[in-house]
């Protein structure tokens, strides 16, 4: 799971474990893109971004690159 911005600061300490989650503090935008670098760094590891609609906006790009090959992204919006 990868989160942004200071309103989801507390998703990291609900894991067991700190490889579950990646918090961006103050990185709006950054969320998708590095769960996008994720899944294509590692094929079959899914994984969940928590973004708020204008962090989604900054780089919608990110979008078309997940829609062209088949990534186990998922954008919690």
């Amino acid at each position: 799971v990868v989160t942004t911005m200071g309103s989801v600061a507390l998703w990291p300490q609900l894991s067991d474990s700190p490889l579950d989650f990646h918090y961006l503090p103050s990185s709006m935008g950054q969320g998708v893109p590095v769960g996008l670098g994720l899944c294509l760094a590692k094929p079959g590891l899914g994984v969940v971004v928590l973004t708020g609609d204008g962090g989604l906006l900054m780089n919608l790009g990110c979008l078309v690159t997940a829609a062209q090959f088949p990534v186990p992204l998922y954008i919690l919006l």
